[in-house]
């Protein structure tokens, strides 16, 4: 799904559309929902605190994310 959105956002690209916007439903909750907008994590990637959580961006270490690329399948759930 991650590879079919990206073709969707190079496809809207190429014909003069750069703010192009995937929005979803996830339905299996919101462990599954964060995976399939590219920020889950595995048990071992997970923070130590709250604080630290709140501050992440998609910047942040990729060593916290499974799609360290920043692809993701939807853009919000």
């Amino acid at each position: 799904m991650a590879d079919m959105s990206s073709y969707y956002r190079d496809c809207a690209r190429s014909v003069g559309k750069d703010n192009f916007f995937i929005p979803g439903e996830s339905s299996a909750g919101d462990a599954f929902g964060a995976y399939i907008v590219g920020r889950g994590r595995q048990p071992d990637m997970y923070l130590y605190s709250q604080a630290d959580a709140v501050h992440m961006t998609n910047l942040s270490d990729e060593k916290y994310f499974i799609r360290g690329s920043g692809q993701g399948a939807l853009d919000r759930c």
